[in-house]
């Protein structure tokens, strides 16, 4: 039923249109994938090929199908079904797990400012979905609020996309663009900031300062973009004929990412009487736990030991009172490539792939 109009009382041409008509509203024909063909369509709904080609034409008039010359009919993301603005959801995690510290992570709120920001410019409506540890992926965030992926024109995600997760994206056609680059050698469309580099960057400001201790503290290297950051480090101790072996204990890993955990390391590095004159950190919350165990033992800082963090320093410079020297990393440039990457194939029967490589920028302050 339509409109209170009974189904006995279209004919074969409404009767069609209203078909497809409601299975794209529902999700059935989900959007980006490809209809049947006009032969195929006639002999499924017992009509000529002339009652397909009128019902296509109202369905591409309202810009619910797009008809691509010697390709065929896709489903569009541009008609009424979405209420004239496309539906875009950035995807992640967003709580900042910190006794000192409740509320939305840094990161995540940079992200969704940018979402909001850019909707009204590039007509789409922002929707966030947080996924927790406990989900494990993101169809486990999906399946526990009841989300289904037809409800989204594309989607933003903020974390790496496992192999799982880019099958069912695959599967199920879906228009995404990720913020790092994928666990595999698939091609997808994703913005990614350049970690390399960016290790890079602050290893050589250490190294031009003087210093030749140098030691890296980051989280899990199971994580891609922590290993990244290793290999901008250890290319530029490699550079400069500093040993980056593992016997030299240049890197350490920091679990969790505490203030108790950053001042237990550095910690037990002193008692170890390992020294060190240049250190970068991963992670602001430990980075504060590191200050603090420098300060009080007298270390300091620059004179003694060169500090960088690589992270947003907002929090660790409020609660330490200290300029910090740090890896700026444009998050608000990189969701404007995204977004521009995932409307641009919104807009295309078939999405194109695109790469898009962000440079971070050193921030020299006091404590380097």
């Amino acid at each position: 039923m339509y409109d209170g109009v009974e189904q006995r009382e279209l004919n074969k041409s409404e009767r069609l249109f209203r078909y497809l008509y409601d299975a794209i509203r529902r999700g059935e024909l989900q959007h980006g994938s490809r209809l049947a063909s006009e032969s195929e369509l006639a002999k499924a709904h017992n009509c000529s090929r002339i009652t397909v080609r009128s019902s296509l034409r109202q369905l591409q008039e309202l810009k619910l199908i797009r008809r691509v010359r010697g390709d065929g009919t896709y489903i569009s993301s541009e008609g009424v079904r979405f209420s004239s603005r496309r539906n875009i959801a950035l995807v992640g995690d967003a709580t900042y797990d910190d006794p000192f510290f409740q509320g939305v992570d840094p990161y995540f709120s940079h992200l969704m400012h940018g979402l909001l920001q850019n909707g009204n410019t590039l007509d789409f409506s922002a929707n966030f979905i947080v996924v927790q540890p406990r989900d494990v992926n993101f169809m486990g965030a999906f399946a526990r609020q009841g989300i289904r992926l037809c409800d989204f024109d594309g989607l933003i995600f903020t974390r790496q996309l496992t192999a799982p997760e880019l099958d069912l994206l695959e599967q199920e056609r879906r228009h995404f663009v990720a913020l790092q680059e994928p666990c595999d050698d698939r091609e997808i469309s994703y913005a990614a900031i350049d970690n390399v580099s960016g290790a890079h960057l602050a290893t050589n400001h250490l190294l031009d300062r003087g210093r030749r201790e140098l030691i890296f503290f980051h989280d899990s290297l199971d994580i891609k973009v922590n290993r990244d950051k290793m290999t901008g480090f250890n290319r530029a101790l490699d550079e400069a004929g500093i040993d980056s072996s593992p016997a030299a204990r240049r890197h350490y890993e920091i679990d969790p990412m505490s203030i108790e955990s950053g001042a237990e390391v550095i910690r037990r590095l002193l008692d170890e009487k390992q020294t060190f004159d240049g250190l970068i950190v991963r992670g602001d919350w430990a980075f504060i736990g590191m200050v603090n165990v420098l300060r009080e033992k007298k270390i300091r800082i620059p004179e003694d030991v060169s500090l960088i963090l690589y992270d947003d320093p907002a929090i660790a410079s409020r609660v330490l009172n200290l300029e910090i020297s740090h890896i700026w990393q444009p998050y608000s440039e990189q969701l404007r490539n995204a977004l521009e990457i995932l409307t641009r194939n919104l807009s295309r029967p078939l999405p194109i792939n695109t790469v898009h490589i962000i440079q971070p920028t050193l921030v020299v302050r006091k404590t380097s």
